[in-house]
């Protein structure tokens, strides 16, 4: 019965004041950003280890095989908070989504390639041997420096200090890992990513409960 009372009082505030649902969206998917931002850390963690550490390529294979579906949330979550913040009703929603959507594409496939040439002997043979293979995975990798320039035109447009902070991050990374140095650098890289990332959260979490209010009194 209780229970009961709690869902109906809920239902109640929401139906009087749809934007209350909004915040409880936003304040939802901020959260959850939040719990991928510390995952991907962690795993990044976990593969600047491998450097320092000898693990079997069966550990190392988990540990950059769910850096892929973790990096796409991550990129998923974020772009979803800067659309609905930033983008609404915006012009440039169209150029901004095709890009932001390509980069994660691109960013999937160095991740990707990532996974077997990291806990695969016989691909990274198999890419020495082979100069078309090898140019393939150089061409993703220069189409990820390009995206990530473009990510930093998209994150400026937006003024916000850890969005740009993010893009400028992540195209440093881009250049490391088309410099084949997708070790440590790059794991140091994508932490302080995630760091910001955080922070960025953080900060849209304040500003949109605890700042509204103090200006609406």
């Amino acid at each position: 019965m209780k229970t009961k009372k709690i869902e109906e009082k809920i239902i109640k505030k929401f139906n009087k004041n749809p934007s209350e649902i909004r915040k409880f969206v936003n304040l939802f998917r901020n959260l959850v950003g939040i719990l991928i931002s510390f995952r991907f850390i962690t795993l990044n963690l976990d593969f600047y280890s491998t450097i320092f550490k000898e693990f079997s390529n069966n550990r190392i294979h988990y540990i950059t095989s769910h850096l892929v579906s973790t990096s796409f949330l991550f990129w998923i979550f974020l772009f979803w908070t800067i659309f609905f913040v930033y983008k609404k009703g915006n012009k440039e929603n169209l150029s901004f989504n095709i890009t932001f959507l390509i980069f994660i594409a691109i960013s999937m496939s160095v991740d990707i390639s990532r996974v077997f040439l990291e806990s695969s002997p016989y691909f990274n043979d198999l890419v020495t041997s082979s100069q078309e293979l090898a140019m393939r995975i150089g061409l993703i990798r220069v189409a990820y420096i390009f995206f990530s320039i473009s990510l930093i035109f998209c994150m400026c447009n937006t003024k916000n200090f850890f969005l740009i902070a993010i893009s400028i991050l992540t195209f440093a990374n881009s250049v490391m890992i088309w410099l084949d140095f997708d070790t440590n650098i790059t794991a140091i890289l994508r932490v302080i990513v995630g760091i910001m990332c955080i922070l960025f959260y953080v900060y849209e979490i304040v500003t949109s409960n605890f700042m509204k209010k103090e200006s609406n009194n």
